[in-house]
């Protein structure tokens, strides 16, 4: 047998060996042996709580902590109405890498005439904003969109007394 015919069956045994290896452990069985018992039985289920006999001589109880339901839907909805009742021409505006003040400034004063007022931590941030729009928007859209954006940059917006605080 020459040395390259020998070589080759040296690679094809190789190569065949997972596959040799896998059909002859498929066909394997494996046994375990069961789980031992439990050293102690199961703890009950308590559905409420019971104080112990000694909370009372001591004038405590146990009261369930009250919790609070929020309705997304209603949040939202309450949110949404800000901004809504704006009418006026479609607005053209686009910006691009202009500091978020200043983009509060041009959208919400130059360009739908609100009163608002800037918190001191956000006069501090130096993220640039780019809005481009390709049609001129209802003010009411403008001012939903414009808030979209602010969100983003993680700026929530609140209004008290017909001024708006951008915080």
């Amino acid at each position: 047998m020459s040395k390259r015919r020998a070589r080759l069956g040296l690679a094809a045994a190789t190569a065949l060996w997972p596959l040799v290896a896998l059909l002859a452990t498929s066909c394997a069985v494996l046994e375990v042996d069961p789980l031992p018992e439990p050293l102690r039985p199961p703890n009950a289920v308590v559905e409420s709580p019971v104080a112990p006999p000694e909370a009372e001589e001591l004038g405590l109880r146990i009261t369930p902590t009250p919790g609070v339901v929020v309705q997304r839907s209603v949040a939202e909805g309450i949110a949404d109405e800000l901004g809504q009742s704006l009418e006026g021409d479609p607005v053209q505006v686009s910006f691009h890498d202009i500091p978020l003040v200043d983009f509060i400034n041009a959208v919400f004063f130059e360009e739908l005439g609100m009163s608002f007022v800037v918190a001191p931590s956000l006069r501090e941030k130096q993220d640039l904003v780019t809005l481009r729009l390709s049609e001129p928007l209802p003010p009411a859209q403008l001012f939903s969109t414009a808030r979209r954006v602010l969100g983003e940059y993680g700026v929530d917006l609140r209004q008290t007394d017909g001024v708006l605080t951008f915080v």
